[in-house]
């Protein structure tokens, strides 16, 4: 359906209210993915489920150089990650594969709106050398023994505004990073908990 959206020019995918289990879904240039309340996304937690599609990328969502994308809605992403690692610091990370929720590199005009994520066993939302990003009204609830399990991660962005967001997570919940020489610019948090 992301496929069929971007190349009629682009729009919205819906995703109704139901349970759907998937490994990556790879969004496209003009697709907006709206998650209709009562509809869970469940990630798919098998390393198989991903090999299968090609590259192992280990987010439900990804992009790559993608502009005017968004995923939206109110209903939720559910990680499936429950289960504590060992201590809440210090402890090895003892889980072989461990998905994300997003991850988005490259892009431009991104919005991330309204949704629920839950149980993410990595990084939630992790947007990388992305501009114009705009994150809204999204909570994030995360087992907070789950280490390593960030909140939202802009890394080496520009242009990012994250407003009226409510993150419990395993680790950081609102972390600028620069994995890369290029350092993150003109980044605004507000009303944020």
């Amino acid at each position: 359906a992301i496929d069929a959206c971007a190349k009629a020019g682009g729009g919205t995918v819906v995703v109704p209210a139901g349970d759907y289990m998937s490994s990556t879904l790879v969004m496209a240039s003009g697709v907006t993915l709206r998650i209709e309340k009562g509809a869970t996304l469940w990630v798919a937690t098998n390393r198989a489920d991903y090999a299968a599609a090609g590259p192992v990328r280990k987010q439900l969502f990804f992009a790559d150089g993608a502009e005017k994308i968004g995923i939206v809605g109110q209903g939720t992403i559910n990680g499936q990650a429950t289960g504590d690692l060992g201590k809440r610091w210090g402890a090895p990370e003892t889980a072989e594969f461990r998905t994300g929720i997003l991850l988005f590199q490259n892009c431009r005009d991104v919005a991330i709106r309204d949704v629920n994520m839950v149980n993410s066993d990595a990084w939630t939302v992790h947007l990388k050398q992305c501009e114009k990003v705009r994150i809204h009204g999204i909570t994030i609830k995360n087992n907070y023994r789950r280490l390593n399990s960030d909140g939202i991660d802009p890394n080496s962005c520009k242009d990012v505004e994250i407003s009226s967001c409510t993150i419990i997570c395993g680790d950081d919940s609102i972390v600028l990073k620069s994995t890369e020489a290029v350092p993150c610019r003109n980044v605004t948090v507000r009303d944020c908990v």
